[in-house]
């Protein structure tokens, strides 16, 4: 697996062939492990992830920066959306199915916050 900088969330419209999933793709209500981590993806994956409503999956390395542009990658991993959403969920149980999705999507919700917000005074 790669490290925490090759690692990247993408959105399902954006996977192509041939990607790598760096963490297994797993059903948000049923906690039920979809693809494993490792897989090399193939289009017959793209269409179950879609039939399962999964949206984005975790992406090794170069195939996320290769496919994607900067703006529809999500670093999640940086210290400022951990340690805002640490913060907020410091009282929640994250080994809980539900939670656990919760989190990972205020995660990325923070994150898309913070580069619109960065965007904006670029300008």
């Amino acid at each position: 697996m790669a490290g925490i900088e090759g690692v990247r969330m993408v959105k399902l419209d954006l996977v192509k062939p041939g990607m790598v999933l760096s963490k297994p793709a797993v059903h948000a209500s049923s906690g039920r492990e979809i693809l494993a981590a490792g897989r090399v993806i193939e289009d017959k994956d793209i269409r179950t992830l879609k039939s399962w409503g999964i949206h984005e999956v975790s992406i090794e390395g170069g195939d996320a920066g290769r496919y994607a542009s900067p703006g529809n990658v999500i670093p999640i991993e940086t210290p400022a959306v951990t340690d805002r959403m640490g913060q907020a969920f410091r009282f929640a149980d994250l080994t809980h199915p539900l939670m656990a999705e919760l989190h990972r999507l205020a995660q990325q919700r923070y994150a898309e916050y913070l580069l619109q917000r960065s965007a904006g005074s670029d300008r």
